[in-house]
């Protein structure tokens, strides 16, 4: 993943409620197993990379198997998917072969599905209390384009004030 991305998902993070942060969780494993995906399908693969791509994929899968609430009983049916994802990861880092990767990436996108459709009726404040409200625009530059971002309360405390 690349420092563009990290960027972005970072925004997102910045405004998103919890059920919204678990689809994101969901994304971003998606995203390194992906990237472990592309390593493998090149002619002379980084097996490096993509053992790296899928430890990153497998520390996420984690972080979603340990906010589980486990008083709901559909609680301990997404820990077993999650165990299962995690167990295929492990036997792929193992092996140093994507056998498995497409179907982690499967259950990974069904439950991602599943989670947006939830997250969509989800209405609740965002988890992190007091961060920057963005607004994208762009300024110019002798030779570039940057995307700028303003916390409408610290603008309206800028210029003159009688």
């Amino acid at each position: 993943m690349d420092n563009e991305m990290i960027k972005d998902y970072t925004l997102k993070i910045s405004g998103a409620n919890k059920s919204r942060l678990t689809v994101i969780i969901f994304d971003i494993a998606l995203e390194y197993t992906d990237e472990a995906l592309g390593e493998f399908e090149k002619d002379s693969p980084d097996k490096e990379k993509a053992v790296n791509a899928m430890r990153k994929a497998q520390s996420f899968v984690a972080e979603l198997r340990g906010s589980l609430d486990l008083s709901y009983g559909i609680s301990f049916e997404l820990l077993r998917l999650y165990r299962y994802v995690n167990q295929t990861l492990a036997g792929c880092i193992a092996r140093e072969d994507a056998n498995g990767l497409r179907s982690v990436k499967t259950v990974l996108n069904n439950l991602r599905k599943a989670f947006d459709k939830v997250a969509d009726e989800d209405h609740s404040e965002p988890v992190i209390e007091k961060a920057e409200k963005i607004y994208a625009g762009l300024t110019y530059g002798k030779d570039r384009m940057d995307q700028i971002s303003v916390d409408p309360a610290e603008y309206s405390k800028r210029g003159f004030m009688a």
